[in-house]
């Protein structure tokens, strides 16, 4: 298995959540970053979802509507590497 390559992602937050994340993590058996890295995946996973849902309403709605077709065959057709 070949290592992925990285990068770092920088937020600010108020420092009470702060401590709260780096507590439930934890609590979890998590290290902060592998909490941030599910959480980000989830994110991920369900905006793709969200989209693929709101494109296939708008297909059934607009049958003939070319433009809506391709934006959900585009949508659908992005795999999901963070299973």
């Amino acid at each position: 298995m070949t290592k992925q390559s990285t990068s770092l992602v920088s937020a600010r937050i108020d420092e009470s959540l702060k401590r709260q994340f780096v507590q439930s993590a934890e609590l979890n058996r998590e290290s902060p970053s592998e909490a941030l890295r599910h959480a980000i995946q989830n994110y991920v996973r369900e905006a793709r979802k969200a989209a693929l849902e709101n494109s296939g309403a708008s297909i059934r709605a607009n049958a003939s509507d070319e433009t809506d077709v391709l934006n959900w065959i585009a949508a659908h057709s992005v795999p999901d590497d963070q299973n």
